[in-house]
């Protein structure tokens, strides 16, 4: 009887491993954790129309996703292939943009804000 437990408590450590060590899954089984949906990657540049300098702190809104350019005015942002086309650009002191976007043939976009 004692046997018997040892074996079906090594058979169940087992089985709880080979579960927990995700190389040890067969090949053709499909982790829905790494599932990703198809996403664009839009990348640019914000910076000032007449002085051309780059302008960190923009806000760049995409449906509800909202990043910020970083010191030197770059950004990047993902978005789901079947958003929404139209780029909202904003920054205190200089005047909203918007900006449409044609379906998956932009991946990168240089924006020039002009001052109030």
């Amino acid at each position: 009887m004692k046997s018997n437990l040892i074996l079906i408590f090594i058979a169940i450590m087992i089985s709880l491993s080979v579960m927990a060590n995700p190389a040890a899954q067969p090949a053709n089984t499909v982790n829905t954790s790494e599932v990703v949906t198809a996403k664009n990657v839009i990348t640019g540049k914000v910076v000032d129309l007449v002085t051309n300098e780059s302008l960190p702190g923009a806000a760049i809104k995409l449906n509800q996703e909202t990043v910020y350019s970083d010191f030197e005015g770059n950004f990047r942002i993902e978005i789901a292939s079947e958003a929404n086309r139209k780029v909202e650009v904003s920054l205190i002191s200089y005047k909203n943009q918007t900006i449409d976007i044609q379906k998956d043939n932009c991946k990168s976009l240089n924006i020039k804000l002009t001052q109030h």
